[in-house]
């Protein structure tokens, strides 16, 4: 009940001294000695007060730095509480409660609170502050006297209520007085502002990108906070700190921060991949304000706390009066960290110590010998055992992943909760959990469906499929879900329409053709795509396609003569000091024997690169130099290419041919560490820094140890362990075998061969069955199409039979396959439907 007659009154004024003293100004003011006139300077304090909520603090989210206002006094106020023995120390609490009904907002704490003459003299007096007498931030961290302006001008309407110790003040509007009445004792300060604007509601943050809520705002200024001793809450929920107390790694930089202050820099890792971190201010362990990074690509979040005995207005104060911006020597330690932090460096690779081989450089000599390399490579990419290897490959990974996604992985624990405070460049948007390059995944179904497919039926079928594996490799790579405004080009589009038609093509049509797959096969080396296994997969489909086109006799010999496109997805680089010149000739003579090794080395660095989220082009490449094992350089035409020693590899290959987990460490360990190279650190060689960086993405991508070894157990054909039920099997032969020769001469043990032919039987029943379960998801067709009578049939009805026989089909097939499924199976397929249109007969 507030009483007719309130216990005192007053209006909102402005302590002129104390305010030009916070704010830095104190000239001198001279007096004439014989005046013609005296006065006193005047303010329109609601002008000085609007001017002091709107201009002052840079963000201008008034609910967001009330709260930080707010609780920077309330814990400067249970401070002073428990130094008064009014509170015990660690019981003091903070809460902030926001109701959109009532578009209310309150602050309450259990500080030593304030008297009528404090509320008058202090509270409601801009530029005058209660806590000159804390000697350090420890004690209190504000002192400028301006924080009130933004607290209660929360309010558009100036329409609040403060309500501490036996005092109720409230204030109806901006041209009233305050008025102060008596009330009901409270240990403490609640100060409720009323009419805060819808406009707030929701602000648009530039780091994430996106418009964040008023409490996910509020939740963040809370937990942004390092206090132990005092409980926050929101809405009555209580709010965690974003940064671990125990966690984190400290940060030396060598810079004063001013005199009578010092800093404790940690920094606060963020999940694998995550690149977009920011610095958090913090006074006394209360948060003042965030900077997003300079440059990007700051994976942790650095927090600075900072520590003081100056005071607010004195020389050498670290913040500003706003406190959302450092100032003086603090400024200059800030500048120096964060260029420590995120100092990106250049190569240091030398070209001149090496002879490149690179297709796209203007150079005539690093030219030379590619054309013959590319071609060793395609023609060992084209061997039908290599390509059954990769699809083996492909498939191993893609199951992988799929199991990952099923059981999600128990990670690291992540010591920062904070969200994004720096934008990613070029919309690289992290992501968090499994992640397979949807180039790769195109790829692995793609050789699942392309084992043995048939000659394309018709022109139409033959075009249809160049402008889709033309377009899946570009959209898979670019994200252009729906094809509408990337892949095919328009004069592509006009050439495979009359190819469809079955018009010849003419040699320039055929040029067309290849330069668009070649362009597509060069995509697989961008962010996203799927290496050397898409680019093998996309010109076999489109050389396959190609066959089955018309053309006319300049079309056939274009086709003949087409350019190699092989020669410019790899590099390859010849130390001419360290590395034998005859070794050398025998390595590019003998290129395509190391075209599996070629494939597993990019398949691990996509594979790497893709959980990092390391987006960068990239392509693969081996360095001849009997002095490396690993190189990360950036040639003459700007392509980065990540070498590795193939002599190392094949040593370590032949050492543990029984052992593929241990050539997966190996190239997991060269790819971590070039890998880091690559993302932004070959600059100052092997410091610090880059130890710490190459170490967390071995950590981050650790678990794709098992996916790389089936990988090099099928790519480089090694040796496969017996499985327990073949070991079995091997063990009842030998049993029986032994059997057998004992009693050939003598009289037999009929019951001990027969127990052991049973037994055999058994197990081979059992392999059989696990076999057929197999092979069930398969849906293999044992009858070759080119035999089956339906043929010709299937071929002209292969859109009609598409339609009906989609629920007969596997489920996992991509709908880009399915035609090419139904061509391989057609027969099996056309068989099913035989049999379930004359069921359907019968019933009826």
């Amino acid at each position: 009940m507030i009483p007719a007659t309130p216990t005192s009154t007053c209006g909102c004024h402005v302590n002129r001294a104390e305010l030009r003293r916070a704010v830095g100004r104190e000239d001198e003011i001279l007096e004439a000695l014989e005046a013609k006139a005296s006065g006193r300077p005047t303010v329109d304090v609601g002008s000085v007060w609007s001017i002091m909520t709107s201009s002052v603090y840079k963000s201008g989210d008034l609910p967001i730095i009330g709260t930080r206002e707010a609780l920077q006094n309330g814990v400067d106020a249970i401070k002073a509480a428990i130094r008064a023995r009014k509170t015990r120390a660690g019981d003091g609490h903070f809460a902030v409660t926001w109701d959109p009904t009532r578009r209310a907002i309150t602050w309450e704490d259990n500080g030593i609170g304030m008297d009528a003459d404090t509320i008058l003299t202090k509270f409601l007096s801009l530029g005058s502050s209660g806590k000159g007498g804390a000697v350090d931030s420890g004690e209190a961290a504000g002192g400028f006297g301006v924080a009130k302006a933004v607290i209660l001008g929360t309010s558009s309407t100036f329409r609040w209520e403060l309500h501490t110790r036996d005092n109720l003040a409230i204030s109806r509007n901006a041209n009233e007085p305050v008025q102060i009445y008596a009330a009901d004792y409270l240990q403490g300060t609640v100060i409720t502002c009323f009419d805060v604007s819808t406009e707030f509601d929701e602000v648009y943050d530039y780091a994430r990108e996106t418009y964040v809520s008023i409490t996910d705002r509020l939740r963040e200024v809370l937990g942004a906070n390092d206090l132990p001793e005092i409980e926050l809450t929101l809405n009555g929920e209580v709010v965690r700190p974003l940064f671990s107390r125990r966690g984190g790694s400290k940060v030396q930089v060598n810079r004063s921060w001013g005199d009578g202050t010092t800093a404790t820099i940690k920094a606060y890792r963020r999940p694998p991949g995550d690149w977009q971190g920011a610095y958090y201010i913090r006074l006394g362990g209360l948060y003042q304000y965030k900077a997003s990074s300079r440059r990007g690509k700051l994976k942790a979040d650095i927090v600075i706390d900072l520590v003081t005995t100056v005071r607010p207005g004195e020389r050498g104060y670290p913040l500003n009066v706003a406190r959302d911006a450092l100032q003086g020597p603090a400024l200059w330690a800030f500048e120096e960290l964060a260029r420590e932090v995120e100092r990106e460096s250049e190569s240091t690779s030398s070209s001149r110590d090496y002879d490149i081989y690179d297709p796209e450089s203007s150079n005539s000599d690093e030219r030379e010998g590619v054309s013959e390399l590319g071609q060793l490579a395609e023609e060992a990419f084209a061997d039908p055992l290599f390509q059954k290897a990769l699809a083996a490959a492909a498939g191993g990974i893609e199951a992988f992943y799929a199991e990952r996604e099923k059981h999600t992985r128990t990670e690291a624990p992540i010591e920062s909760g904070a969200p994004a405070g720096s934008p990613v460049e070029d919309g690289d948007v992290p992501t968090r959990g499994p992640v397979l390059p949807p180039g790769m995944k195109v790829a692995a179904t793609a050789l699942r469906y392309e084992d043995d497919i048939e000659a394309p039926t018709s022109a139409a079928t033959s075009a249809a499929e160049l402008r889709e594996v033309i377009r899946t490799a570009i959209t898979s790579v670019l994200g252009d879900a729906d094809g509408t405004s990337l892949g095919v080009s328009y004069e592509l589009g006009q050439v495979l329409d009359r190819a469809a038609s079955g018009a010849p093509l003419s040699g320039g049509d055929v040029e067309l053709i290849q330069t668009e797959v070649d362009r597509a096969a060069r995509m697989t080396l961008e962010p996203g795509g799927g290496g050397l296994l898409q680019a093998a997969t996309v010109l076999r489909t489109a050389d396959h396609a190609l066959a089955g086109l018309a053309l006319d006799e300049s079309g056939a010999k274009q086709r003949r003569e087409r350019r190699n496109p092989f020669g410019q997805l790899a590099g390859l680089r010849i130390a001419r000091k360290t590395y034998n010149r005859q070794r050398g000739y025998r390595f590019r003579k003998n290129f395509q024997k190391w075209i599996p090794h070629l494939t597993a080395w990019d398949a691990t660095l996509r594979l790497v690169a893709a959980e990092a989220r390391i987006r960068r082009r990239f392509k693969p490449g081996f360095v001849l130099d009997d002095g490396t094992i690993g190189l990360t350089a950036e040639t003459a035409s700007n392509i980065d290419v990540v070498y590795i020693n193939p002599d190392r590899f094949a040593d370590v290959v032949k050492a543990h041919r029984d052992r593929p987990i241990a050539i997966a460490a190996f190239l997991h360990g060269v790819a971590c560490h070039e890998l880091t190279h690559l993302d932004g650190r070959m600059g100052d060689g092997h410091d610090e820094s880059f130890v710490v960086a190459r170490e967390d993405l071995g950590h981050a991508t650790g678990h794709l140890l098992p996916a790389l070894a089936v990988l090099m157990q099928r790519v480089l054909d090694l040796p496969v362990r017996p499985t327990d039920e073949a070991k079995e099997i091997a063990a009842l032969r030998r049993q029986l075998t032994r059997a057998r020769e004992a009693h050939r001469s003598s009289r037999p043990n009929t019951t001990a061969v027969a127990r052991l032919e049973r037994e055999l039987a058994e197990a081979r029943a059992e392999l059989a069955r696990a076999r057929a379960e197999s092979a069930r998801w398969r849906e293999a067709c044992d009858v070759p199409c080119a035999t089956c009578a339906c043929a010709a049939s299937a071929a002209r009805d292969l859109g009609e039979l598409a339609k009906k026989m989609r629920a007969s089909l596997p489920d996992d097939i991509p709908p880009e396959y399915v035609d090419m499924y139904i061509r391989k199976h057609r027969a099996s397929l056309l068989a099913k439907q035989a049999q379930r249109d004359a069921s359907e007969e019968g019933s009826s």
